[in-house]
């Protein structure tokens, strides 16, 4: 009797364990469908945390201290102004000459060639023709003649002072000796221009070739003669440019001649010296504006030109103007993103919401669960599943223990060793499981609250609405308020800007966007914030 009784016991307990089991595995499916939708939440979560820095770089304090990354507010400097030019290389007119004959005549000799320097007076060629011959003989002729009036003339007059000589005859001689010394004087002018020894000339000597001389010293830059080629006085035969004197003529458009004035420097840049840089300084501008253009040529000198020069070459330079304070950069704070220019600025909301999202991903559910708690623990009754498996059948009869363990209640004490109570619990399970919700104490100390809310998060973020008192609190102070976050990430978004000038390894920049006086902007490490958002964007892409 006791037997039937034992056995009848036994069914039921076999029978409970696997309706229990039952139960364990539709909890279990339960709770990994809840996961697996909580897990769906917080990353939807995490993505819009992702979309308030989009197109932000965002570097934790290792990274910035790694790049050496430096800020601050938007420096000013003493820049000064520039305005871009460009023109010829020029000869000043008295610098240059354009060599003719006064004469004309057949070349005989040619004593200088193109690209030769030559100093003044020095001879470029020579010419022989019968009309030189005739010139000095024309020139011996009225010397002779101017003798004899001159004589006679004197005379005259010393016959006419006595008042013997008639007064018709002192008249005629001081005519005709007049209008000889005339003739004389400009034969003998003709002769010098010649560069003729009219001394020489006067006592006879006549030379059939006439010498062609440099009035000036320089290069010989243009000829136009040859051999046995008959020049006439209009010729051209050489052009001669003293480089010395050389100077740039420079276009200046109206809209920036107001800024340009005699004395200021510039910097100018020509094809054949690609590597060196010519100063002077303005001279001389034009008043009025160049043919065809709305322009006006202001003409710089050059200090200590270099002989490679050549006129009229093509120079381009800068006219640095008046200088001005104004808001400059080091040029490595600049980054270029095709065509246009870029600074990086310190963005708050952006730093708030990177570090926001950095709290969510720490802590996994809003709701404060362990899902490592959860995988602890099969459901929230606490069943263990290895007391469960003790029973490997559907009758769960152990007839070993059912012959040597039982009393009068027909209790069998393994069974009970396996099995703490009549209703399954399992007091280990329940030492890892502090409630019958399922709720952590160790995940409840990272979590205080059933809704999720984390004190550490909250010390920094004091409400739900986002509000940060830190950040009230230095309001106005960005500084303080960006070394807040040494600690933490922290948010550069991106800022066009239009370069002005550049000087010195600084340039001035015009931000397309108004920037207050507290804004911070990343003097350097700024090609690596770029290099950094490059990334982030190609990998949200793919």
């Amino acid at each position: 009797m006791k037997y039937k009784q034992m056995k009848e016991q036994l069914k039921q307990i076999v029978l409970g364990g696997v309706i229990l089991s039952s139960l364990i595995l539709t909890s279990c499916q339960s709770n990994s469908g809840k996961y697996t939708e909580e897990k769906a939440s917080h990353s939807a979560t995490e993505h819009n945390h992702n979309e308030e820095t989009e197109g932000m770089a965002v570097l934790s304090a290792v990274q910035r201290e790694a790049i050496d990354l430096q800020v601050d507010v938007m420096p000013s400097r003493a820049m000064t102004g520039v305005v871009k030019t460009s023109g010829q290389l020029e000869v000043s007119p008295s610098s240059k000459a354009e060599v003719t004959a006064y004469i004309g005549g057949n070349v005989v000799s040619i004593e200088a060639f193109q690209g030769d320097k030559v100093k003044k007076g020095q001879v470029l060629a020579t010419l022989e023709h019968p009309d030189i011959i005739q010139l000095q003989q024309d020139f011996i002729q009225k010397y002779n003649n101017l003798e004899y009036l001159k004589q006679e003339f004197n005379r005259q007059k010393e016959l006419y002072d006595k008042e013997v000589g008639s007064g018709k005859a002192f008249q005629k001689s001081k005519a005709d000796y007049h209008s000889a010394k005339a003739q004389y004087q400009g034969l003998k002018l003709r002769l010098q221009m010649l560069k003729l020894d009219t001394k020489r000339i006067e006592q006879g000597n006549i030379i059939k070739q006439l010498d062609i001389v440099s009035p000036i010293s320089g290069y010989v830059s243009g000829m136009n003669i040859s051999l046995g080629s008959y020049i006439d006085a209009r010729t051209q035969m050489f052009s001669i440019r003293n480089f010395d004197e050389i100077h740039a003529d420079l276009s200046v458009f109206e809209k920036d001649i107001r800024k340009v004035e005699k004395g200021q420097t510039v910097r100018l840049k020509v094809a054949n010296l690609p590597n060196i840089e010519l100063k002077g300084e303005v001279f001389a501008i034009a008043k009025e504006y160049a043919p065809n253009s709305r322009s006006v040529v202001v003409h710089a000198n050059i200090n200590n030109p270099p002989q490679k020069l050549i006129a009229d070459s093509y120079v381009s330079g800068e006219i640095l103007t008046q200088s001005q304070q104004v808001s400059a950069v080091p040029e490595s704070a600049v980054v270029t993103d095709g065509d246009k220019h870029f600074i990086f600025v310190f963005d708050e909301q952006g730093s708030l919401a990177a570090n926001h999202n950095e709290e969510d991903h720490n802590h996994s559910d809003a709701d404060g669960h362990n899902h490592e708690a959860e995988h602890n623990h099969s459901d929230a009754d606490g069943h263990n599943h290895e007391a469960e498996h003790s029973h490997s059948e559907a009758d769960g009869h152990n007839h070993e223990a059912e012959h040597n363990h039982f009393d009068a209640d027909g209790h069998n004490h393994e069974a009970e060793h396996n099995h703490s109570d009549a209703d399954g619990h399992n007091h280990e399970a329940e030492h890892n499981h502090s409630d019958a919700d399922g709720h952590n104490h160790e995940a409840e100390h990272s979590h205080s609250d059933a809704d999720g809310h984390n004190h550490e998060a909250e010390h920094n973020h004091s409400d739900a609405d986002g509000h940060n008192h830190e950040a009230e609190h230095n309001h106005g102070d960005s500084k303080v308020f960006y070394a807040s976050f040494k600690q933490k990430k922290v948010a550069y978004r991106m800022v066009e800007v239009f370069i002005n000038d550049r000087s010195e390894g600084y340039v001035a920049i015009t931000p397309l966007e108004k920037l207050s006086a507290q804004d911070l902007v990343v003097l350097k490490g700024a090609y690596y914030l770029l290099s950094d958002l490059k990334k982030s964007e190609a990998a949200h892409q793919h």
